[in-house]
């Protein structure tokens, strides 16, 4: 037999295929509740968009990398579905990444969010609203206000209010059509449609409603949002407190995985290159790698992959839409800075910067590191445009010293339209047809459900 046409069987309780933060919490998982686990990690590298580049001695985030482990109680994680929302079951996560892989976190500054230069604690996430007036005017909250109560009083009201009985089925409808019914035309007009068009320019209207979260961009209960006009409203829950590896990397989480992964006790590791094809026969599943290695087994699969690759084995034949992103890295004198390290997002319609950030070692002493996430191929992604952008958002001082450490221009992710959904059932119903009906983890499982928390909450349930 030729090396073109190697088989190999596995015999394993469970293949786990990718390398995702999802994958390698599910074959520890799985190996820990005592299954034999074969973990078949791409030779291209792990970790995905939550590895940590390396860059001349920096350790540097590959964007805004936070845990949100705020926590509504405890639900039992056997209940626990992609999409429900990952607050419940947040003990859940913080006992597996402290207790199990040993990754030490602490707490970062609360989140702040700008507008029109008002900078403030983040509404989106604790739902602290009574900033409106002064980042819209006076004379625009009241509008808000007059909006969002006739929303609130129409008969009947809009199949996309929340908070007005049963939850929605956003799905049903746009982004768009989701906002005007929460918000009114004032509050969309102002902030939502001007922060949706920077990120997904010319296509944010096709955006299913529930993908809204994809892009950072929030539907705000109108209720809230009317009480928040009037001043009168204290938080809807309480604030927020987000996580980061005391180590000051966030790609310090990839590394405990792994290391915890080749010590996990019943867990096989090895490496592959591209999966090209799978096929069904029977009970067994047999991968085609693009070495022409073959290897099968007989036992359940768990897989992670890019959409795009996940398309392909599928024969689904699409151009998988995509977002633009940039992002710069620059060193900032501590004393330059006018706002407390932590994140920032950045509602300002007026720059192409969406998001700041602060994590990643190798600054010199009395020095941060400030990464910079902006809408993609922009020309502002240069050392003077962002640092224009965060004197002008007021993050920096006038005149502060900057040195860039590293710049990606051309980089993308997933675009959250509804022809890449559309895309992703074609191939899930594809690939069920020929009898392969694996556990999927991330952005394949649901393109709305693709944060750090439902990755690992995917792994951690994904052989109960």
């Amino acid at each position: 037999m030729t090396a073109a046409h190697t088989v190999r069987d596995i015999q394993a309780d469970l293949v786990v295929v990718g390398g995702g933060v999802g994958c390698l919490v599910a074959a520890i998982s799985a190996a820990d509740a005592g299954r034999s686990v074969t973990l078949l990690l791409p030779e291209r590298g792990i970790g995905a968009g939550f590895a940590t580049m390396a860059r001349n001695g920096f350790h540097l985030d590959m964007g805004c990398r936070r845990l949100d482990l705020t926590h509504e109680g405890e639900a039992p994680l056997e209940t626990y579905r992609p999409g429900m929302g990952s607050r419940p079951f947040a003990p859940h996560i913080r006992r597996f990444l402290e207790d199990r892989i040993g990754l030490e976190i602490t707490s970062t500054a609360s989140p702040k969010m700008i507008y029109a230069g008002v900078l403030a604690d983040d509404f989106t996430a604790s739902l602290d609203l009574t900033p409106l007036p002064r980042m819209l005017g006076t004379e625009a909250a009241a509008a808000v206000e007059r909006e969002t109560a006739a929303l609130l009083s129409a008969t009947p009201p809009s199949a996309l209010t929340l908070g007005l009985g049963s939850p929605p089925d956003l799905a049903a409808g746009t982004l768009e059509d989701a906002s005007l019914a929460n918000h009114g035309l004032t509050l969309h007009t102002r902030m939502i449609a001007p922060f949706a068009a920077k990120l997904y320019p010319d296509k944010w209207r096709s955006i299913p409603a529930d993908l809204a979260a994809k892009i950072w961009t929030p539907l705000l209960y109108p209720r809230t949002v009317n009480a928040g006009c009037r001043g009168n409203i204290e938080r809807g829950r309480g604030a927020v407190t987000y996580f980061y590896p005391a180590s000051g990397y966030f790609g310090e989480l990839i590394e405990k995985l792994l290391a915890a992964a080749e010590a996990t006790p019943g867990l096989t590791i090895s490496r592959i290159p591209d999966l090209t094809n799978l096929s069904r026969d029977g009970a067994r599943t047999t991968a085609e790698l693009a070495d022409g290695s073959s290897p099968r087994w007989a036992c359940p699969l768990i897989i992670g992959s890019s959409v795009e690759a996940w398309c392909a084995l599928a024969g689904v034949k699409t151009q998988i839409e995509k977002l633009p992103l940039a992002i710069i890295w620059l060193e900032v004198n501590g004393d330059d800075l006018l706002v407390e390290p932590g994140l920032l997002h950045v509602f300002e319609p007026t720059t192409s910067a969406y998001r700041v950030s602060f994590g990643g070692t190798g600054a010199r002493p009395g020095h941060q590191i400030v990464t910079v996430e902006m809408t993609g191929n922009s020309p502002e992604c240069t050392t003077a445009m962002a640092t224009d952008a965060l004197t002008r958002l007021g993050v920096l001082r006038p005149d502060a010293t900057v040195t860039e450490i590293a710049c990606q221009p051309a980089l993308t992710i997933v675009a959250p339209s509804a022809s890449n959904r559309h895309a992703l059932r074609t191939a899930h119903a594809r690939l069920a047809a020929q009898g392969i009906t694996p556990r999927l983890i991330g952005t394949l499982n649901d393109l709305k459900a693709d944060t750090l928390n439902d990755h690992i909450l995917q792994g951690l349930t994904a052989h109960l």
